[in-house]
């Protein structure tokens, strides 16, 4: 059985459906997922994608949610905790955007959880995004 039956995590992918970056990223995503469910070792984790923009750059279905979570480019992958219902403020991915380096972030996230919160894997120098605000002041 696991110890922390109350604590769940999720890997969630924000993004935007016009976004080429995005495009580009989600069969990475979903490698990664695959990657990380085929190691019985690994804790269970919910990997999840939201969809803040459409094709259109209109509000997605899920823009709610992309608001809550504060998303300001896209994609945005982030790791959430969850202690007994309550989701954290969450750690943002900013490393490589291959299945790889993203399994082992969540890895390294989940193993520090316990120890020293919020180590962030290096950051590989600024990733190409699509700005939140279209037109908008870059970030």
């Amino acid at each position: 059985g696991h110890p922390h039956a109350n604590v769940e995590h999720q890997v969630v992918d924000y993004y935007a459906e016009a976004c080429p970056h995005c495009v580009k990223f989600a069969p990475q995503f979903a490698k990664a997922q695959v990657q990380w469910n085929s190691d019985p070792t690994n804790d269970a984790v919910q990997w999840l994608t939201k969809q803040c923009k459409d094709s259109s750059w209109r509000d997605g279905r899920d823009a709610g949610a992309c608001q809550d979570a504060k998303i300001e480019a896209y994609p945005t992958v982030k790791l959430f905790t969850v202690h007994d219902g309550v989701r954290d403020q969450g750690a943002e991915y900013m490393g490589s955007r291959d299945p790889d380096s993203v399994v082992a972030w969540v890895k390294h996230m989940l193993s520090t959880e316990k120890g020293s919160a919020g180590v962030q894997a290096s950051a590989v120098g600024p990733l190409a995004v699509c700005d939140a605000v279209v037109g908008g002041l870059g970030i």
